[in-house]
């Protein structure tokens, strides 16, 4: 086990372009750290950079405080799982996991412990006469894992290992990912494009954007305080609403949000949790607010709510997701424009699309930003 840091690195290639820009980030011993982000944000890029199967244009990576940019990646014990398996077509399941252990030279007795006790943790225990062709998908990726796990290594690497799995399967191998990291306590670095994934399986997930590092941190900070509008809406499905919003005081002093057509009284509570919203006022900023801010009104009329029009609805049993316009203020008066918004509500609810809703809106949830995405304070408990 051993810790890993990337200190300033960056990787740029012979025509220009930058894939991993300035990156600065800190994995902890026994950490399941994920890599999230969009594809062509630099993840899988960092992911190569520490295996060494990628050259590293500028910065450090350390292990366990030593500097390994110029290690040959045999010599890094960094063990790596990648999206299409690799497993050799030809060689039974026994032989695919004594592969690598047989170039790292051990004696056979060390060799068959080895390979007992992976094919142990991983159920492989029956298949280890068969050939990869004769299993399942579930069951190759624990063989891709199985081959990592044999080699004993301080580091796992894992790139989207689970892309190529039906989504039932995909549940059920994350899980036992996770229950297998806890279990070994080995350092992992996880790659996924899938938000859902991050905040399931990482102790901490960084998120990426064209190849820079947005924020850093666990799963529940990343969704209850985003750095960022970015980070706002990758993490959560579906992601927060952002739209533009104004901050104005009414005639009888009172400060009040622009939200379409509407003008939203922001109250005292607010106002003490986002100390810098005197400062934003008659200036443009972003608005933020969690599908699950919003609920069907119900009994008085005295509280924030908008009327929308329902535009599709996705009934999930449980809740209901309802996908909605509201009129906007259009700077041109020749021109009708929306915003669009999706509400989670609680149960099923009997909502079409054509129908009009007064909805309520949580305003102690709102979200803050400044006119180029970055935070301003973070929004109340509901």
């Amino acid at each position: 086990m051993a810790s890993v840091a990337f200190q300033q690195v960056s990787k740029i290639y012979p025509d220009g372009t930058r894939a991993v820009a300035d990156l600065n980030l800190k994995i902890d011993d026994g950490q399941l750290m994920v890599l999230v982000g969009p594809s062509g944000c630099g993840k899988s890029t960092a992911l190569r950079l520490l295996a060494g199967l990628e050259d590293i244009t500028e910065g450090e990576i350390l292990v366990d405080g030593r500097v390994i940019n110029e290690t040959r990646p045999q010599e890094r014990n960094i063990a790596m799982v990648f999206q299409n398996y690799a497993l050799y077509p030809h060689m039974t399941i026994r032989g695919n996991l004594e592969f690598p252990l047989k170039m790292m030279k051990l004696s056979k007795h060390q060799m068959d412990a080895r390979v007992r006790e992976a094919a142990s943790l991983l159920g492989l225990t029956e298949l280890m006469d068969r050939r990869p062709r004769e299993l399942s998908g579930g069951q190759r990726q624990r063989v891709a894992m199985g081959r990592a796990i044999v080699r004993n290594p301080v580091v796992f690497l894992m790139d989207e290992p689970l892309s190529n799995l039906d989504a039932k399967l995909r549940i059920q191998i994350r899980s036992d990912i996770a229950a297998l990291q806890k279990r070994m306590g080995t350092t992992t670095i996880y790659v996924t494009h899938d938000q859902l994934e991050a905040m399931t399986l990482g102790d901490r997930v960084a998120v990426l954007r064209k190849g820079k590092l947005q924020q850093v941190a666990s799963p529940q900070e990343l969704y209850d305080n985003p750095s960022n509008t970015f980070v706002a809406t990758f993490i959560g499905n579906p992601g927060m609403n952002i739209f533009e919003s104004t901050l104005r005081h009414r005639a009888d002093g009172k400060l009040c949000m622009d939200f379409g057509q509407e003008s939203l009284p922001m109250d005292a509570s607010v106002l003490k949790q986002h100390k810098q919203v005197k400062s934003c006022v008659d200036k443009p900023l972003l608005v933020g607010f969690r599908p699950e801010a919003f609920s069907l009104q119900e009994g008085s009329t005295e509280c924030s709510h908008i009327q929308v029009t329902v535009t599709s609805v996705e009934p999930l049993g449980h809740e209901t997701l309802v996908y909605c316009d509201i009129p906007a203020k259009a700077s041109n008066a020749d021109r009708k424009t929306t915003i669009k918004l999706v509400a989670r509500l609680t149960g099923h609810k009997a909502i079409k699309p054509g129908d009009s809703l007064k909805l309520k809106v949580a305003m102690r949830q709102v979200y803050l930003f400044d006119e180029n995405g970055k935070q301003r304070g973070t929004p109340l408990s509901p």
